[in-house]
Formats: C-alpha cells, sequence, structure tokens
C-alpha cells in the first residue's frame, strides 16, 4: 500500500468512527431498519461491522479477519459502503428536521421530475421550495432556486422568466452584500477566535470590524434583514467579550435582546443564538458583580431551554448549573455546594466527559477551600477513576 492510499484508509477509519459515535440511539434504530430494508438477516456483514466499530472491543485487522480472512480489499468496500449508508439514512430520517432541509427537499424533487420532463410538476416543487426558502430568508438557496426556475423557463411557456430574473437580481444584491460581511468578518472573528482568550488585539482590526458593521448597518433595509442583525450581534459581542468589557457587553445585550423579541426575530432556527445571548447577558451581570440580577436571568434562561419541546436543554444545561454555582459561591456558599451536587449527579452533564470534569474539580476545590481534605481527595479519586478520564486531553 502506497502513504497515500496508507493515510486515505486510517483517515477513512477514524472518520467512520467519529461518525459512528456521534449516532444517537434513534439514529442508531433507524440505521438498522435502513440497512434491513432489502435483506434481514442475522449474518448481515454491515451491520456486524457497525456494531463492532461502536463498541470499539475489537480492532480493525481482527474484523477484517472475521470477514473476510486476508482480503481487506472487500472490508475496505464494505467500510466505504456502511459509511454511505449511514448517511443516507440520517438524511432520510431528518428530511423535515428543519426548514431548510424541507426546502432543499422541493428543490431536489423539482430536479427530478425535470430530468423527467415533467415541467409543470418540477414548476411546482420549485415554487414550493422558493416560497420555504424565502420564509427563512435563505439567500444562497433562492439564488440557485432562481437559476433552476430560468432554466425551466426555456423549456415551457408557462414560466414567465423576466420576473424572475429581476428577482434574482434582487436577490444577488443582498447575497453579495451579506457575502462581503461573511467574509470580512470570517477573517476577523478567526484572528479573535485563534488568539489567547480575552488577549486584546490591534485596535486596527477592531476599528475595521466596527467600521464594517456600522457601514452595513447604516442602510436601511440591510438593518431590518434579520440575517444581518443576528451578524451584528455575533461580531459585537465577540469584540466586547475580547476587551472584556463586561459592562458595555451588558447594557448592549440587554437593549439587544429586548429589541430582538419585541421585533420577534427569535425562531426555532436561531433557538441557539437566543440562549447564547442570555448565557452571555447571565455571566456579564455576574462580572459586574451584579449576583441577584444574573440569578434573574439565568431563571429566563431555564424557560427558555424548555422552549421548542427542551431542543436545546442538554446543550445549555451545563452552563445553566456554571451560572447558579458561580453566583451562589459569592452568596451563600452552603447553596452553591448544592448546585455542585445536584450537578454532578445530572445524567446529561456526565455523559459529557469535559463538563463531568469541571464540576467534579470543582467540588474538589470547594471541598479544599473548606479546608475538608477528605471530600476533596474523594471527588479527584472519583473523577480519576471515571470511565471516560482517559479520553480527556493529556495536560488536563
Amino acid at each position: 500500500m502506497s502513504r497515500i492510499n496508507y493515510y486515505l484508509t486510517r483517515s477513512n477509519s477514524i472518520m467512520i468512527r467519529k461518525i459512528i459515535k456521534s449516532l444517537t440511539k434513534d439514529e442508531v434504530r433507524s440505521l438498522k431498519l435502513f440497512l434491513n430494508r432489502t435483506n434481514e438477516s442475522a449474518e448481515r456483514k454491515d451491520i456486524y461491522l457497525f456494531d463492532q466499530l461502536r463498541k470499539q472491543n475489537k480492532g480493525e485487522e481482527e474484523i477484517c479477519e472475521r470477514l473476510y480472512g486476508k482480503n481487506k480489499n472487500n472490508y475496505y468496500r464494505l467500510k466505504n459502503r456502511l459509511k454511505e449508508d449511514i448517511g443516507r439514512s440520517l438524511l432520510s430520517q431528518h428530511s423535515k428536521a428543519t426548514p431548510d432541509q424541507e426546502a432543499i427537499n422541493d428543490y431536489l424533487l423539482a430536479n427530478q421530475f425535470f430530468r423527467k420532463q415533467e415541467h409543470e410538476i418540477a414548476s411546482h416543487y420549485l415554487k414550493k421550495a422558493e416560497k420555504r426558502a424565502a420564509q427563512i430568508h435563505n439567500l444562497e438557496l433562492l439564488d440557485i432556486i432562481y437559476s433552476e426556475q430560468i432554466k425551466l423557463a426555456r423549456e415551457t411557456l408557462n414560466v414567465n422568466p423576466e420576473r424572475i430574473i429581476e428577482t434574482k437580481k434582487k436577490n444577488r444584491k443582498e447575497l453579495n452584500e451579506l457575502s462581503e460581511l461573511d467574509d470580512l468578518l470570517a477573517v476577523l472573528m478567526y484572528r479573535i477566535k485563534t488568539s489567547q482568550n480575552y488577549v486584546a488585539q490591534p485596535d486596527s482590526v477592531l476599528n475595521l470590524l466596527r467600521d464594517t458593521i456600522h457601514a452595513y448597518s447604516s442602510e436601511e433595509t440591510l438593518r431590518e434583514n434579520p440575517v444581518i442583525r443576528f451578524k451584528i450581534y455575533h461580531g459585537v459581542s465577540r469584540i466586547l467579550l475580547q476587551k472584556q468589557d463586561f459592562v458595555s457587553l451588558e447594557s448592549y445585550l440587554k437593549e439587544t435582546f429586548n429589541t430582538f423579541e419585541k421585533d420577534k426575530l427569535f425562531t426555532k432556527r436561531n433557538h441557539e443564538t437566543k440562549l447564547q445571548m442570555l448565557t452571555y447577558l447571565c455571566n456579564a451581570l455576574f462580572k459586574n458583580d451584579k449576583h441577584e440580577n444574573s440569578l434573574v436571568c439565568a431563571e429566563q434562561l431555564l424557560v427558555a431551554m424548555r422552549e421548542f419541546n427542551y431542543a436545546l436543554y442538554d446543550k445549555f444545561v451545563f452552563y445553566y448549573y456554571n451560572i447558579l454555582y458561580y453566583n451562589y459561591s459569592v452568596l451563600d456558599r452552603d447553596k452553591a455546594l448544592k448546585i455542585l451536587a445536584e450537578a454532578s449527579k445530572d445524567d446529561v452533564i456526565r455523559r459529557n466527559p469535559i463538563n463531568n470534569t469541571f464540576i467534579l474539580l470543582q467540588l474538589a476545590v470547594f471541598y479544599f477551600d473548606e479546608k475538608d481534605y477528605k471530600k476533596a481527595s474523594g471527588q479527584l479519586k472519583e473523577l480519576q477513576y471515571n470511565e471516560k478520564f482517559e479520553s480527556l486531553d493529556e495536560a488536563l
């Protein structure tokens, strides 16, 4: 095997294990139904391979030997096919998970009927896709849809290309403006992210970002665009965090959050941003020694975490406990200990090695500060004996 093929094979092996590890129980169940759709058999090699890679009990050499003996090419083909089938199963299972995916589904159906020269049906699905994409302001997808509608207009008299071309021009103008802002924000955010946490960047970079945001938000049509407004929020909040200007951050977040709520900008699609804003605000209030206000904000965060059927609850529950602990560590040490103890028993937190490590370390530090060295040692031992301890970063 050449060196290039070796690294490609190794990369593929690592990737399929990562994909399998990321699957939820429901996704695993759906995958096995998908794999068994044509021929249900207890001896299916793809399911055996999936189970072994998921359990991680055997090395790939042993699995290959069990399935194909010395024929590694057949094993590699099976593994590649399994990776493709996992992708197809996920797409099928989550085909209606988001408005974006529903719009893409309509677009793909339109393409299918266009190839069959069923132009009327293709037009029907393109209109559906356009409507969905417009509702979620997906300018990139709209640009593709308009191009397909123009292509369809060449094949039928039922579609007027003039209206579509004019609409596409307006969409393209907004898309180009947004793309320019995206490009600049991407570069500047990368520089901020790759610097040391909260280390001041050169004023020229910060001024350039502020000037760009001001230039794009000065136009009424862009300033009122929800996509632009959320991008401005992300840019400004990162600047203030990077500068550790928590007083300005608190003021900015309060005003922005209230304005977004008033204008009904928060939806299921950007719900994570809403929870992020509340988390930032709680932490800014804590940094500004407004502990009671931070706790009130934490309860607002908890209410928001329960929205949309607890869709992002698991992702933010650690931050919620963290906010409670830090504030109560100042206001009420006994209460802070209860918060940590509760968090240490939370199943969601325990499933995440980093979050679980943080809670156990906090408990160890808490008991150490209280000069209860026996309990502090107990927390460290629990951390070391945790089954996921070996998977943590070596430095940690």
